[in-house]
């Protein structure tokens, strides 16, 4: 997918986050972390593009939840008015994932939303991208291709 080149140029930085996942952001992007919501937000300081990454673990006496119970998490997480999408640019390599799209209205602006879950047995990985701008929040959405375990 070709990005809007004012917004997207530069190398691409790697991020570690504390659960074993890793993704990158072009340069551009700021990155903070939320200790209270423990949610890793990156964004860009001339528009309203964020992504919201957040990650989960699920074990019972050392035993880590089924993918599938991660899944049912992922999708119990959705807000509703949400509808899943189908990501034809986004293709995460030895996981499972899903994603679901929406809209709603914050100041009298419309805001779009990209909710992505990615999901193995005992963790699961949630990335929302926010912007009033449709066509950023589509585009950027191939940054979750860079998403990794280690």
């Amino acid at each position: 997918m070709k990005l809007n080149k004012d917004l997207y140029n530069g190398e691409l930085n790697n991020y570690q986050l504390p659960l074993g996942w890793n993704i990158s952001f072009p340069q551009s992007f700021q990155y903070e972390y939320d200790n209270e919501e423990q949610i890793s937000i990156f964004y860009l300081s001339d528009n309203d593009l964020t992504f919201r990454v957040s990650e989960i673990r699920a074990q019972k006496d050392g035993i880590n939840a089924p993918e599938q119970f991660m899944r049912e998490a992922y999708i119990n997480s959705i807000s509703k008015g949400m509808i899943k999408g189908r990501f034809k640019n986004v293709r995460i390599k030895d996981f499972e994932s899903e994603g679901y799209i929406g809209e709603y209205s914050e100041n009298g602006k419309s805001v779009y939303r990209v909710s992505f879950g990615i999901f193995t047995v005992g963790n699961l990985l949630l990335i929302n991208i926010f912007s009033t701008n449709k066509k950023m929040v589509t585009e950027s959405m191939v940054y979750i291709n860079t998403v990794y375990r280690r």
